[in-house]
């Protein structure tokens, strides 16, 4: 379920992206910091939607990679 606060959270972040075309994490840093949100519980503000927008676009600009393109970690002994 989602909660009027992850509800507006996602609303500022959405607007900010599409108005000023700015990425979805510079959005979600100038709400936390806009709001005085502590940085470290901002995953309680970010529902289920924003969170699959923010890794599709981080995705594509290749910040992170795909889930499925992960790779296993080195090995540091064999």
């Amino acid at each position: 379920m989602v909660s009027p606060r992850q509800t507006n959270f996602a609303k500022r972040v959405e607007t900010l992206v599409q108005t000023d075309g700015i990425s979805y994490m510079q959005a979600v840093a100038y709400v936390v910091d806009d709001m005085s949100i502590e940085p470290s519980t901002v995953n309680r503000y970010i529902d289920d939607g924003l969170k699959h927008r923010i890794s599709r676009c981080c995705a594509k600009n290749k910040t992170i990679k795909h889930h499925s393109e992960f790779e296993e970690p080195p090995k540091l002994y064999e």
